[in-house]
Order: structure tokens, then C-alpha cells, then sequence
């Protein structure tokens, strides 16, 4: 997991301060087995890094970004997680 502070993570922090999504039934009609396994995935990184609220942030037919708060190194964050990447931003 990379630190970044970029306006893109920042823009990010703001969608999931206002995201009421938890969990992919609600985003979604169906859920295929990928999407499955990567909030299985989200929810794992969640726990580890001691979080909370995890949220979807994102979403379109073919994939969804995640966040929550957590803990990096003992402070406080926000974690992002994409399908490409995990990156966090101290809050």
C-alpha cells in the first residue's frame, strides 16, 4: 500500500464521506464471483488495518473502488482501495 495525497484521493475521501453504501447487493442487481471475492478482499485489508465504515465509493458495470478508515504505521487514515491499486491518505 502506497501514501499518496493527490486530488484524485482527496476527490475520493469525499465520495465516501457521502457514500452510504456497504455492502454490493446495493450497488449492484447481480454480483458476479469477482466482485464477490474483491470486497471479500476489501473487507479483509479492512480488518488488518484495523478499520471501520468501510464503504463503496465507486461503482459501474465492471468494477468498484472501496474505502473505510483504518490505521497506517498508528495513525489515523483513509485507505482507497481500486482494483489496480491500495493507496492512503493520512487524515
Amino acid at each position: 500500500m502506497k501514501r499518496a495525497n493527490t486530488k484524485a484521493l482527496k476527490e475520493a475521501f469525499k465520495r465516501y464521506q457521502n457514500s452510504s453504501n456497504r455492502n454490493l447487493w446495493q450497488v449492484y442487481k447481480n454480483c458476479s464471483d469477482e466482485k464477490y471475492e474483491a470486497f471479500e478482499y476489501c473487507k479483509r485489508l479492512c480488518e488488518e488495518c484495523n478499520g471501520h465504515d468501510l464503504k463503496i465509493v465507486s461503482f459501474n458495470k465492471f468494477q468498484f473502488t472501496c474505502g473505510f478508515i483504518g490505521e497506517v504505521n498508528g495513525k489515523k487514515t483513509f485507505i482507497y482501495i481500486t482494483k489496480d491499486y491500495d493507496r492512503y491518505l493520512p487524515l
